[in-house]
């Protein structure tokens, strides 16, 4: 026996819900029919521009033969000694008595466990011959820095693929920023909002989980959200706390919270996977005969005091500097008409370690800057 709820056949499932760009907002942006666009990195090739790819312009650029191999001085020799059989003997009281220990003995040579090691390792994006070349050099460090392990790998095999692993993404990263510092460096690295390839546009409508809809502290709708709706379980406590601040913030037009997915806005850095920044804020609200805000777009990536200074923090921070120098020496008038006086800026948001209001001055200041730029 079951209860079925057909209360909400032919709409939409019981727990989804639309949420739908405020009209209020779309009329700024009539020329691109209420569209709002967002520019992505751009490469120019020649006289046209292409939205940067991570594996045709940064990851072709990388040459296994230029990984840092002189430090692969990995110490195994723990690990070897700690690779042993052990023999046990169990009596009729279920006592558990260690007999014998005597040194573990591999079945596979060194060649084996380097074949081994190249079908097992996961990058797809470099050739079996080029993970050849890496195996073949890591071999000639450990022999170097560990003697006693020729003829012995298949003993820390696993430990030796866990190590590999960290030197390829390592050294991919580093390269691969190498190739977009250089982009930087020769002029061509920059927005592209006229290449169709290189903007994304934020969907006029989404579809979200139905929930308990964000409100004000004071029990007050929502009102600079570019959504009609937006649900509360979106956020963590730092997340929500900066979108109520940004709701009540007077410089706001409207304040936007991104979402994961193909659709939505992301930043490809110089690392394979993309960022996925948490709000965007167009700043400005017109005045007078204005017909469009004129002002800074900010985009912002929330950090919690947990997060702050790790390794993912640190790259997010460095993309967002690039995305200040570049948006700072190309304004967005130079790149379509509709963006005319507008700068396009990109900021992580620590929450802050000692001070609670740390972050809300950042913001602040954050507005007094554009307020002074566009003066």
């Amino acid at each position: 026996m079951s209860v079925v709820d057909r209360s909400n056949e032919g709409g939409q499932p019981a727990d989804k819900r639309e949420a739908r760009m405020r009209e209020e907002f779309k009329r700024y942006y009539r020329k691109f029919e209420g569209k709002v666009y967002l520019p992505l990195f751009a490469v120019k090739t020649g006289r046209s521009y292409e939205v940067l790819d991570y594996y045709r312009h940064l990851l072709s650029q990388v040459e296994v033969m230029r990984f840092d191999y002189e430090s692969v001085d990995w110490n195994l020799a723990d690990a070897l000694t700690r690779v042993k059989d052990s023999f046990y003997r169990l009596t009729l009281d279920h006592d558990l008595e260690r007999v014998d220990e005597s040194a573990n003995i591999t079945l596979e040579n060194d060649n084996q466990v380097l074949s081994w090691l190249v079908a097992s390792l996961p990058f797809e994006q470099f050739s079996h011959k080029q993970l050849r070349v890496v195996a073949n050099q890591v071999r000639d460090g450990l022999y170097r820095a560990n003697p006693e392990l020729q003829g012995r790998l298949g003993l820390v095999k696993f430990i030796l693929r866990e190590k590999v692993i960290g030197l390829i993404e390592q050294e991919t990263d580093r390269q691969t920023h190498e190739a977009f510092e250089y982009l930087f460096a020769t002029n061509k690295l920059s927005f592209a909002l006229e290449c169709v390839e290189a903007r994304v546009e934020i969907p006029p409508i989404v579809e979200l989980k139905a929930a308990r809809r964000l409100v004000r502290d004071d029990g007050d709708q929502i009102q600079q959200s570019l959504f009609d709706y937006v649900p509360d379980d979106a956020f963590n406590d730092y997340e929500k706390a900066v979108a109520l601040y940004l709701d009540n913030c007077p410089q706001v037009l409207w304040w936007y919270r991104n979402l994961v997915g193909p659709e939505n806005f992301k930043i490809q850095g110089y690392k394979r996977n993309r960022i996925y920044p948490d709000f965007v804020v167009q700043e400005g609200k017109p005045h007078g005969n204005e017909k469009k805000p004129i002002a800074p777009v900010l985009v912002l990536e929330s950090k919690g005091t947990h997060l702050k200074g790790n390794e993912d923090t640190k790259y997010k921070r460095s993309v967002a500097d690039y995305f200040g120098k570049v948006g700072h020496r190309v304004p967005w008038q130079k790149l379509a008409e509709d963006f005319r006086d507008n700068m396009f800026r990109v900021q992580v948001l620590d929450e802050g370690e000692y001070k609670h209001d740390d972050w809300r001055d950042k913001l602040k200041k954050l507005f007094e800057e554009s307020a002074r730029e566009v003066a």
